[in-house]
């Protein structure tokens, strides 16, 4: 697949048709919690599943999502082989007769998950975050809040800003927005303005192609990801490449990562 990944039936860049039964393996977690609520807002079918119970689990649970606890094939399909209503897919494995149209998951999920190998053999397209991220932005103005630290406190308020200024955003947050409905950390809204939380932590923020794109610095994290500060600037000056033509940038010009990485992309910066 390409950078927006696998096509999907329904999906946020296609909304004719019914609503698309998206599955999110990791839905419990900040990033794919915040997901899901979003799919549910605009009127999709969503399930997910989790190790363990936790309150961002419970969040999108309440919001309609069916969520299962432990990772199982039969969360995404799956049935016993001795059911008659059951079809063979390649592979010989038995799927029931409505199956996600889509698997979105986790960076923290391993490749051998169950429910990952299920639906890559019974052909559902599976998504990465940043896969995913791109598809439902594709036709969005978007506002991505990157940077080292400070990420979620900058696109929370930003987003709270918005919405007090009858902005009718959609947002996506990495921590619970007091301000946000039911305390959430994401709302779906109607306009066509999306505040992101972009991660650099599995290039999730390369699947993005922001009109606005905040930096609010630039440090050394995440090593098992990246080998040293270089590699962290060769990450953030590839998001940079990222922003429309005719978006801008707002950094902090103070310190010395940012500034490598806007003068090495030929970036004006201005006090």
């Amino acid at each position: 697949p390409g950078a927006d990944g696998p096509s999907a039936p329904n999906s946020d860049s296609d909304t004719a048709g019914a609503p698309t039964h998206v599955h999110f393996i990791g839905i419990g977690g900040a990033g794919v919690s915040a997901l899901a609520l979003v799919a549910l807002s605009r009127g999709h079918v969503v399930s997910g599943s989790d190790l363990r119970h936790s309150t961002q689990l419970a969040r999108v649970e309440a919001e309609g999502a069916t969520c299962y606890v432990g990772h199982f094939a039969q969360n995404v399909g799956s049935i016993p082989r001795d059911t008659e209503s059951s079809s063979t897919v390649p592979g010989d494995l038995q799927i029931s007769g409505t199956v996600p149209d889509a698997i979105v998951v986790s960076s923290a999920v391993p490749g051998n998950n169950m429910e990952v190998l299920f639906a890559r053999e019974a052909g559902i397209p599976v998504y990465n975050r940043s896969q995913w991220l791109a598809r439902i932005t594709k036709r969005k103005a978007v506002v991505a809040v990157a940077g080292t630290h400070g990420k979620t406190t900058t696109s929370s308020m930003l987003s709270v800003v918005m919405r007090e200024n009858g902005f009718d955003i959609s947002a996506l947050v990495g921590g619970r927005v007091r301000q946000f409905p039911g305390e959430a950390n994401a709302i779906g809204g109607g306009d066509e303005l999306f505040v992101v939380e972009a991660d650099e932590y599995d290039g999730a923020f390369l699947g993005l192609s922001p009109t606005v794109a905040i930096i609010t610095n630039i440090d050394f994290e995440h090593p098992d990801m990246f080998e040293d500060i270089l590699a962290v600037q060769r990450s953030f000056a590839r998001f940079v490449r990222r922003v429309r033509d005719g978006g801008c940038i707002i950094a902090c010009g103070d310190d010395c990562n940012v500034q490598h990485v806007l003068i090495s992309q030929d970036t004006v910066c201005k006090p």
